[in-house]
């Protein structure tokens, strides 16, 4: 199978997950993850998802639309766990549909994973067809599962190696957050094309696309993931594992210019004053005699509620 090239103009995705120490109730990590996702619906609109580890066993729950209008006060109740991933998804890769949206939940030899990505991979379909030749099978057209399916082809290794050996596969940009029933890993690409934070709430770790969705959720900000740096979450803390260096970066520029919320600040950078600066450059560079220079549109506007002031977007009922 081979994707279709558009040249149409995609927004990204955006993830977040928790690993609660000492939840206050069972639902809490659910929760966490529905407001850090509402925080991130500027990065899609076409879906969104949460899935749960009770220690046991994952539960999921997704469906197309905005984060609100899926997840509804009665799934919360039923996404029961201390670890939680959660995706906001427009489509770079595959199909707008259900079947399509995260997160992804498979079986391997090794128990359940729950799988959420943003990014692109630019070997997605040689890899697709190399793995199918070899008998995997994929429900989905995203790209998403090419990883899943490099994840069980490494599965007599520990979730980190077998992480280590799918960034050496995989060509492009990704952010990932993988939960298995006992832990949360974060991924991100060499180049650091896609974001991805790391923050702290009451002794929990949490990550994220973006650091406003930490500010939302009443997280502190630790630093960003490193490119090429697997980050992994369990009941022993937190540990580092840095798997490819490379000698330089590639940000992705439209994370700055149009991903990205105002008040997010990437790899050390705010986007607001990058705006702002980027402004300027224009205005001395365009030699135009112009009054004034503004951004149109303004994208990755803050959602209508202000956590400062204590407003919140209450979860809904049916």
């Amino acid at each position: 199978m081979c994707y279709e090239i558009d040249d149409k103009f995609h927004d990204e995705c955006g993830v977040f997950g928790i690993y609660m120490q000492q939840p206050e109730n069972d639902t809490e990590a659910a929760r966490t993850v529905f407001y850090g996702l509402y925080a991130l619906q500027h990065r899609g609109q076409e879906s969104a998802g949460i899935a749960v580890s009770n220690g046991e066993k994952i539960q999921l729950h997704k469906g197309m639309g905005l984060v609100t209008q899926v997840v509804r006060s009665e799934h919360i109740d039923n996404l029961k766990g201390s670890i939680a991933i959660g995706h906001v998804r427009y489509s770079t890769t595959g199909d707008s549909s259900l079947v399509n949206a995260q997160p992804l939940v498979f079986h391997y030899l090794n128990g359940m994973v729950a799988l959420v990505h943003n990014g692109d991979l630019m070997n997605a379909a040689r890899l697709r067809k190399r793995l199918a030749t070899y008998g995997s099978v994929f429900q989905t057209t995203t790209d998403t599962e090419v990883i899943a399916n490099l994840l069980a082809r490494y599965s007599q290794d520990s979730m980190e190696d077998a992480l280590a050996k799918c960034m050496i596969d995989i060509k492009g940009a990704y952010a990932l957050l993988i939960m298995n029933e006992d832990c949360l890993v974060g991924v991100r690409d060499p180049l650091g094309m896609r974001p991805l934070c790391l923050g702290s709430l009451n002794g929990s770790y949490v990550l994220a696309s973006e650091s406003s969705a930490l500010d939302t959720v009443g997280a502190r900000f630790i630093r960003d993931i490193e490119p090429g740096e697997i980050i992994v979450i369990d009941k022993n803390g937190l540990r580092s594992l840095q798997v490819k260096k490379t000698t330089r970066t590639a940000h992705c520029i439209f994370e700055y210019i149009y991903f990205a919320r105002p008040d997010s600040t990437i790899d050390g950078i705010n986007v607001y004053q990058a705006r702002r600066e980027m402004g300027r450059q224009l205005a001395r560079e365009s030699h135009i005699d112009a009054d004034m220079v503004i951004a149109i549109p303004d994208s990755g506007t803050v959602p209508p509620w202000d956590t400062r002031r204590n407003r919140a977007c209450p979860l809904r009922k049916a």
